[in-house]
């Protein structure tokens, strides 16, 4: 069977009306399928929710145009929005029974295509001139990050995400960035300091990434606070601080945190007493 997909935000009005007229347009043609001897007909509905993540607001501006909500794709193929859809049902007989043809078409076809709707692009944050952070990057980010000025890439997601990328590695060295694959497997202050260390030896701009951002937002902010020494001593509430500005949250990681940073300090007071000598 086809399936319907549908960008909306919660609490629509006009999302609202597209629902109930799908509902009701997609119980007549089930009927009619299940009277003319098909068992068990149904139309699945995909429900996009744009009014919480960007990514995915900024996802229906590419497919669609536009950053109104509804928009109702059948399958693949794009249906319209709720003027256009709401129009169609209302106007005449015949738009009517075009989307019910439509629909009867939907039912009977195989399973849509599971790269529809596409991974939404990542949002990339920068927190410094040479350092930024993002979930997951699309393969057609990875393949452009040289056009937004990176020249190397910190990938510290997991192979068992369901996020990753196993072509990632390619594609960025392709496209002349480099590459690196430093992974944190559970955040603790040696994962931690091992990531923000793998940081020295990288060109900048560079863009650290895993699945979400919550752990790549963390290292890019201790990496930060590392090239603060010794003018500034960043605590930990000051990472938070940073965190919850950007999104994000560190509570459940404070113990880790807290140890990178005594860590960091007291690595920074032993070169300054080393180069006083």
């Amino acid at each position: 069977m086809g399936q319907i997909t549908i960008f909306e935000k919660p609490n629509c009005a006009y999302c609202i009306r597209v629902h109930a007229v799908l509902s009701r347009l997609i119980e007549t043609v089930c009927k009619e399928l299940q009277e003319s001897g098909v068992a068990n007909p149904r139309i699945p509905i995909k429900r996009v929710d744009c009014g919480a993540d960007g990514a995915l607001a900024a996802l229906c501006i590419r497919l669609t145009g536009t950053f109104t909500v509804p928009h109702v794709f059948f399958n693949e193929e794009y249906v319209g929005d709720a003027s256009q859809f709401i129009t169609l049902d209302q106007s005449c007989k015949e738009g009517c029974n075009l989307l019910i043809t439509k629909l009867r078409a939907l039912a009977l076809k195989p399973d849509p295509d599971p790269s529809f709707p596409p991974k939404p692009d990542a949002a990339m944050v920068k927190v410094t001139e040479e350092l930024a952070f993002s979930s997951q990057p699309t393969s057609r980010q990875l393949m452009g990050l040289s056009n937004f000025g990176f020249r190397s890439v910190l990938n510290i997601l997991r192979q068992d995400s369901p996020a990753f990328n196993s072509e990632e590695e390619v594609i960025v060295k392709q496209s002349g960035v480099v590459y690196r694959y430093s992974p944190i497997q559970i955040v603790t202050a040696h994962s931690l300091l091992q990531a923000v260390e793998a940081i020295h030896n990288l060109p900048t701009p560079l863009l650290v990434h895993d699945d979400s951002g919550q752990r790549a937002g963390l290292v890019v902010l201790l990496r930060a606070a590392e090239q603060m020494l010794p003018q500034t001593i960043v605590q930990k509430d000051t990472i938070f601080k940073w965190g919850t500005e950007l999104g994000l949250n560190f509570e459940a990681f404070e113990a880790p945190v807290v140890q990178v940073l005594q860590h960091i300090q007291n690595k920074s007071h032993d070169s300054n007493q080393i180069s006083t000598q």
